[in-house]
């Protein structure tokens, strides 16, 4: 009977163990997190809470998850691009062109559906980008767009691929279009460069509008179709000076040598812009005394003869001397040839031109009436011809500033460094940026010791920040890492893209103080921040680019999302 008590005693213990057991199983299987659950508050739009369910499953697991943490990122971008709002499908494009991830074809069908012409022209940008053959259906679909800019981004887009019906497509856009709009064909059917497309291209060089004629003529010639000499030879001769421009150019891009008389008739020509064409070809063709002439041009001031001297070597004496000219365009266009040719004689006359000071430069391109050469304006006062210039001052002059800088690098890099130390001095807040760029790249003892002088420079955060992040990516400083990854965690709130109005603000160059950051400034550096984070693929970035999305700006999710897939890769 004893026994029998003990061993009921053991039976009882044993299942009340047993219970209890069963009771923290239970409980681990209710508190443990299931991917699913992750992925239907992501769906639900409720990211911070699936953030944070995200952050107790990496705890269960004890790593991240990069499998869940690329669907999720992947989720938020798909949602994105099928918003109805413009921002948001632009955005959620933009997060998938970072990303570099194969995009699937209902996300980019959304993006030509959309009611908005920008959402399909960024759309048709990044099909152009994948080159995948699976999303030519969609090139087709775009040709029936109702806005005429699509159309013919769609156009290019196939005329690039030279798919199939590329030419039938085209040519059926050309022909429900008003005579007036034929000059956008030309290049289209150079482009694709089958019999059929050369056949409609030689059709456009007898076009009835001259503007037609000669993008007929200039493509055929930078496409290298030699099947069609025999028409540009016969067209040189027509009293036309654009045309007659436009079929020198060509004939000497050609390599007609059959040509040659033709040339030397023009050469004597009393219109400048087909003297010069006419020239230049023949010094293509290796007649060097064509060389002379176009010297005598340049030393007219012609400022389409100077742009040309770029390509000529041996003209660098005459450029070295136009820079002493009264005249503004004529320095410039002197001082980009000799840019061009590798002369440190233009560096002492970069300044001039890159800083932005009282007299606010622009510059745009000029062209010759039978477009075959350009040259550059410079347009004082820039904000006030902002509203009645057909291109966009600001972006265009801002390029320019930045490819002076890029090619000045090349020349001397001691010189750029001295460069550089002057904008940074003079708060060329536009061009910091670059600057900052190409001291990195450069890695020069003196180039560091610059980017570690400015990255102390409290008065200038822009200037500062920017510094830092160089000196974080060339691992020289660990302030400056502990200090980027401070700012960010600062701003991850401030909107990442604020789109420009068509026209921009009167207020853009207003004069600001250097002491503060502006939005747009804000931005573009947060930006390179986070791209910098992403590139170094580290569990810490991870970390970050998570908290922005959990924390920042709403608006700011599919590109972060972007950034995220980017670092996961």
């Amino acid at each position: 009977m004893a026994l029998f008590k003990k061993i009921l005693k053991l039976l009882m213990c044993l299942s009340l163990i047993y219970s209890y057991l069963q009771a923290e199983t239970s409980q681990a299987e209710i508190t443990k997190v299931h991917p699913l659950h992750i992925f239907y508050l992501v769906q639900s739009k409720e990211l911070s809470q699936a953030i944070t369910l995200y952050r107790r499953y990496k705890e269960e697991l004890g790593r991240h998850d990069f499998e869940i943490l690329q669907r999720m990122a992947e989720m938020i971008l798909e949602q994105g691009a099928k918003s109805s709002e413009s921002e948001e499908q632009l955005i959620s494009l933009l997060g998938l062109k970072i990303a570099g991830i194969e995009t699937t074809k209902e996300i980019l069908e959304a993006g030509i559906t959309s009611r908005h012409p920008e959402v399909q022209l960024v759309t048709l940008q990044l099909i152009g980008q994948l080159q995948d053959d699976r999303f030519e259906s969609l090139l087709n679909r775009a040709m029936s767009s109702g806005f005429l800019y699509t159309r013919l981004e769609a156009a290019y887009q196939l005329a690039i691929r030279k798919t199939r019906n590329s030419v039938g497509q085209v040519e059926s856009l050309m022909h429900k279009l008003p005579p007036e709009m034929r000059f956008f064909f030309p290049q289209f059917f150079a482009l694709v460069g089958s019999s059929d497309a050369i056949l409609l291209l030689k059709q456009l060089l007898d076009d009835p509008m001259q503007k037609t004629r000669i993008e007929a003529i200039l493509h055929s010639a930078k496409a290298g179709y030699e099947e069609l000499l025999p028409n540009i030879r016969r067209k040189a001769t027509h009293i036309n000076p654009a045309e007659q421009e436009a079929c020198c150019f060509a004939l000497g891009a050609l390599k007609d040598t059959h040509a040659l008389s033709i040339l030397q008739n023009l050469s004597l020509s009393t219109n400048d812009n087909v003297n010069l064409a006419a020239n230049y070809s023949l010094y293509l063709l290796g007649e060097e005394s064509a060389k002379e002439k176009i010297f005598s041009l340049a030393k007219e001031k012609n400022l389409f003869a100077i742009a040309i001297l770029s390509k000529i070597l041996g003209s660098e004496k005459i450029l070295t001397s136009l820079l002493q000219a009264n005249h503004l365009q004529i320095r410039f266009n002197a001082m980009l040839s000799l840019l061009d040719l590798k002369d440190e004689r233009c560096l002492p006359y970069l300044k001039e031109f890159l800083v932005r000071d009282s007299r606010d430069f622009g510059f745009q391109p000029q062209m010759t009436i039978g477009n075959a050469f350009t040259a550059w304006k410079v347009v004082p006062s820039m904000q006030q011809h902002m509203k009645h210039s057909v291109y966009d001052l600001i972006g265009l002059s801002l390029y320019i500033k930045e490819e002076i800088l890029k090619k000045s690098i090349e020349l001397s890099p001691n010189a750029f460094v001295d460069l550089a130390s002057f904008l940074f001095d003079t708060r060329q807040l536009e061009l910091i940026p670059t600057i900052s760029s190409l001291l990195q790249n450069l890695q020069t003892p003196k180039a560091i010791a610059l980017l570690e002088k400015h990255a102390q420079r409290a008065k200038t955060p822009l200037i500062r920040n920017y510094c830092n992040l160089a000196l974080f990516q060339l691992n020289k400083n660990m302030p400056s890492k502990q200090l980027i990854l401070e700012w960010i965690r600062s701003q991850q709130n401030t909107q990442l893209i604020q789109f420009r109005p068509l026209l921009p603000r009167k207020s853009y160059f207003k004069d600001k103080t250097a002491f503060e950051l502006t939005p747009e400034e804000n931005s573009q550096l947060l930006i390179s921040c986070y791209q910098v984070i992403s590139n170094q693929h580290t569990e810490e970035g991870l970390d970050i680019l998570l908290n922005s999305l959990q924390q920042g700006h709403q608006k700011n999710r599919p590109l972060i999302a972007g950034l995220l897939i980017q670092t996961l890769q």
